[in-house]
């Protein structure tokens, strides 16, 4: 009977703050859904990005010179920290497929071990190949090239026609840009033998790094002994170096939107929660006048903060993992080029940001509850007396008192005696319209770059490489 009396209350008062709980499990939810959809891409394209990197046993550095001859290549090797150190050749390449389009030729003078190409259609070049190529995937695409077609390309006034084996991606043109802006259907990349180009130079060299090396003593080793070269590592390569910043404006992000979605979820549930125990603090006097226990009586008021908490972030945590990754993820590939994408499952701090959330929720209608449980049942059955009125500070400020009307100094005086829904209204708003400034603003922002970068700054529509 006292069970089923409880459970009476716990649905009448569901239903009767209705619009309260909903609210409660809505903020719940964007915390838990802007949190795990920024975590879950930044986790996404980490685990992409280093599965993709280790299988194309991606170069540690990249060493560029004039030329890679035996016996640099012999005392690369003998350094410590150096696994292996490969010389190829690279050169920009014209050619007739589109209008203004060129490309970068990487050119191996062995295997295809460091860097090796990740093949998409097609097949792969042998060593022996002198008249074929591997093609960027995503500019033959734009192109309309497949395998076995044929490619003409220049260097030097020397023309070199080359058949193409197989389109593929690499992890060294993870961003593939010409200057500042991909544009695939004019620029991209092509992977041949050194004997296709005999005139070329080998001018590059790529090495890879033995595991626990420190990375910048073998650069200092590197520079000791090129003075001369230009050595780039992973951290400054253009590729590599783009993809990482991707990952790190979704790792810094995903604290911004939570923390403002937590902050109005708080004082939601402080003043909903005020509000409801004020309200009831006679049928508290008359649970307790009856009988029952107080613990039983402060379980019965946390479920009204703990199942909407609880529902709202769980369903944040489902469809934070499940939405925002994917969008994410398409808006990234536009630009980069990635052939494969991991989904990670969700990481500790995604459920450890589902579990703060409940807490803040329960944690904050417990100490609700507890500044009224600690009275009497005799007080408790009485209302609560009105608080004293008391001067304001706008009382002594006469010239702008004395020109409100009846119900402005009501409200004037209302803010004061209650300062801490006055502080909960402020704030909420004040967070709320935060979300929106920094959303249009982000928004504002990159337009007004975008336009300014490539419209007013680069006024030209053509560049000469001498």
């Amino acid at each position: 009977m006292r069970k089923n009396i409880l459970r009476l209350k716990f649905k009448r008062d569901i239903i009767k703050n209705f619009i309260q709980m909903t609210v409660i499990l809505i903020l719940s939810m964007f915390g838990s859904f802007s949190y795990i959809g920024m975590d879950s891409t930044a986790q996404m394209i980490q685990q992409t990005v280093d599965s993709y990197f280790i299988s194309c046993q991606l170069p540690d550095f990249w060493i560029s010179l004039p030329h890679a001859d035996r016996t640099v290549l012999a005392k690369l090797r003998h350094l410590p920290g150096i696994e292996s150190a490969e010389a190829r050749g690279t050169a920009e390449l014209d050619t007739d497929i589109s209008p203004n389009a060129h490309l970068t030729a990487i050119l191996y003078n062995g295997p295809m071990e460091t860097g090796r190409p990740h093949l998409i259609r097609g097949s792969l070049l042998s060593q022996s190949d002198k008249r074929g190529c591997l093609l960027d995937s995503r500019f033959a695409e734009i192109n309309e090239i497949n395998p076995g077609d044929s490619i003409t390309v220049r260097k030097n006034g020397i023309e070199t026609h080359l058949t193409i084996r197989g389109l593929i991606m690499t992890p060294e043109f993870v961003y593939v840009a010409d200057n500042d802006f991909p544009e695939p259907e004019k620029y991209g990349f092509l992977l041949a033998n050194k004997s296709a180009f005999p005139e070329l130079p080998l001018n590059q060299i790529v090495v890879t790094l033995k595991p626990g090396s420190k990375q910048q003593a073998v650069a200092n080793d590197i520079l000791t002994l090129l003075p001369y070269a230009s050595v780039t590592d992973r951290e400054n390569h253009v590729s590599t170096k783009n993809i990482t910043n991707e990952r790190r404006i979704f790792e810094s992000m995903r604290f911004v939107f939570p923390l403002l979605a937590w902050f109005i979820s708080t004082c939601m549930v402080m003043s909903t929660f005020g509000r409801i125990i004020q309200n009831q603090r006679m049928q508290i006097g008359l649970l307790k006048s009856l009988g029952y226990d107080n613990k039983i009586i402060c379980f019965q008021y946390l479920k009204l903060s703990f199942f909407p908490s609880l529902f709202g972030s769980l369903i944040g945590l489902w469809s934070g993992y499940r939405i925002l990754p994917p969008i994410f993820w398409k808006n990234i590939i536009n630009q980069r080029n990635l052939p494969y994408c991991l989904y990670p499952e969700p990481s500790a701090s995604s459920w450890i940001s589902t579990l703060i959330t409940v807490i803040l929720a329960t944690g904050i209608s417990l100490f609700v509850y507890l500044q009224t449980a600690h009275e009497s049942e005799a007080s408790l059955l009485h209302p609560k007396p009105p608080q004293k009125g008391s001067q304001i500070f706008l009382d002594s400020v006469h010239f702008i008192w004395n020109r409100l009307t009846f119900s402005g100094k009501a409200v004037a005086r209302n803010l004061f005696r209650r300062p801490f829904r006055t502080f909960l209204f402020f704030f909420a708003v004040l967070f709320c319209n935060m979300l929106m400034i920094i959303s249009f603003g982000l928004m504002d922002t990159i337009n007004t770059l975008t336009h300014r970068h490539y419209i007013e700054a680069h006024r030209w529509d053509m560049a000469a490489q001498l």
